[in-house]
């Protein structure tokens, strides 16, 4: 599939882009349990980020995102275990990451990377291949198209490596929501050196943290 091409990202389109994986990965949410015996134990007392997605209405698509691969409107990356997630809600009013675990009396917040509103929103979210982020909602994606709703650039260079992971197999740059919740872009420096940064890093930590009910 030729890197600048946009594709709405699917569990299907997952495995047939980026290879045969085990269903773990396409549905991070772990069995019902009620051990504590490892850090990676999910408590049954909570629901995981695949579990809320049936009840608000979004689904997870594994954790990771290649470049170009658009996140519709209630379609989510999830951790691994099924802690975190990040992407559009089924309105299109906001793209955020959020810790599922969270209620409304802890510490822990929804960080918020966009936010419209129900008249004025995105179909979808897209990073580019230079790690740009970008909500939009239509085809036209460039600045002054009248279809970009927000955009962020990186601070960092980044530019497009073919296969730069192999199993599963992805082009650089891409993003992974680790199990302990943090969103890294990673992709080859004009160097030939493996880069992975948190995305907060790499848009100077100007996103909001707010919560969402």
């Amino acid at each position: 599939r030729p890197h600048h091409q946009p594709l709405y990202v699917t569990k299907a389109t997952v495995k047939e882009i980026h290879g045969t994986l085990s269903e773990s990965f396409y549905d991070p949410s772990p069995s019902t349990s009620t051990s504590t015996s490892t850090a990676d134990d999910t408590l049954s007392s909570f629901q995981t980020c695949n579990d809320r997605g049936a009840l608000r209405g979004y689904v997870c698509i594994g954790d990771r995102l290649g470049n170009s691969e658009r996140l519709a409107r209630g379609t989510a990356m999830c951790s691994r275990h099924g802690r975190y997630m990040f992407g559009m809600d089924r309105n299109g009013s906001s793209l955020v990451w959020r810790d599922c675990f969270a209620t409304n009396d802890d510490d822990n917040n929804d960080r918020v990377y966009y936010k419209g509103n129900d008249n004025d929103h995105g179909d979808y979210f897209v990073m580019k291949d230079d790690a740009t982020f970008v909500v939009s909602n239509g085809e036209e994606e460039e600045e002054g198209g009248g279809a970009v709703k927000w955009r962020r650039e990186c601070k960092f260079k980044v530019g497009h490596s073919p296969q730069c992971l192999g199993n599963p197999m992805y082009d650089c740059p891409y993003l992974h929501l680790h199990k302990e919740g943090t969103l890294v872009l990673n992709w080859i420096d004009e160097g030939g050196r493996w880069r992975s940064k948190g995305v907060i890093v790499c848009f100077n930590s100007e996103f909001t943290l707010v919560r969402l009910m």
